[in-house]
């Protein structure tokens, strides 16, 4: 059993480093992206992000939720699991929380309930390490999917292999139409 865990939200700021504003992001098919990376056929596709939700009046935080649910509708129809956990805000800034957590979990319990053989994890979030060497050492294969003009070392150190991602991989084979 292979499976995908794929963190939201740290992709989409490896994508906004990629393609930084003002320019927008180009349509990523996270399925056909999900297939690339991994070398067999997936049984499980996860993606994690905080929930986003509208601010009253707030044209921007509507227009966000409208499209995460927008993304999360699609995931769901391609076959895939969405764990989401909220969005925090402290002194006028925001952070995601829970997502981590759900990573790890999902993690563990698939190395000690053995659920999958291999996961690829796409996320940079070096917070994951700790999961990762436990899941290893019960034997279950983790590979670091990151971005190659930023990748985390933390994680290419301590999963079992990594594979990187450049621009011109995702405009050859991940886009949608």
């Amino acid at each position: 059993m292979t499976a995908v865990l794929f963190d939201g939200s740290n992709v989409y700021n490896r994508l906004r480093e990629i393609y930084p504003l003002p320019q927008p992001l180009p349509r990523i098919d996270y399925t056909k992206l999900a297939n690339w990376v991994s070398d067999t056929r997936l049984n499980k596709k996860i993606y994690y992000a905080g929930r986003i939700k509208a601010k009253p009046g707030d044209l921007h935080s509507i227009g966000m939720m409208k499209s995460q649910q927008k993304l999360t509708t699609k995931l769901l129809n391609a076959g895939w699991e969405i764990k989401l956990g909220y969005i925090m805000e402290s002194f006028g800034e925001f952070h995601e929380k829970g997502v981590d957590v759900n990573i790890a979990t999902d993690l563990l319990i698939g190395a000690y309930e053995n659920l999958y053989n291999t996961v690829y994890l796409v996320s940079s979030d070096t917070d994951l390490i700790p999961a990762i060497e436990k899941a290893i050492s019960k034997g279950l294969r983790i590979v670091y999917v990151g971005f190659e003009h930023n990748p985390s070392n933390g994680l290419k150190g301590n999963c079992s292999e990594f594979k990187l991602i450049s621009k011109s991989d995702l405009e050859r084979n991940c886009l949608s139409l």
